[in-house]
């Protein structure tokens, strides 16, 4: 579903985060492109206040993998 993601900084997000997301906890967990609709997205936004708190309930048990998703993609 990536080439359904207009916005070329939020497709390269998602793609980054989708392959670190599945090599850590599954294809199951991978985020859908409905984070991302949209060509003139607020990705801010969208980074603070849906991919943030998702990720800290998929990495609540690994403090270590959750800081370095966060530092790496998000901030």
């Amino acid at each position: 579903n990536l080439e359904l993601v207009e916005n070329d900084e939020a497709r390269e997000l998602m793609e980054k985060l989708n392959k670190y997301i599945g090599e850590n906890l599954g294809e199951d967990y991978m985020l859908g492109h409905s984070y991302f609709m949209g060509k003139n997205i607020n990705l801010e936004f969208i980074k603070k206040y849906k991919i943030k708190p998702l990720l800290e309930e998929y990495f609540y048990a690994d403090e270590e993998k959750l800081k370095e998703i966060l530092l790496k993609w998000m901030f």
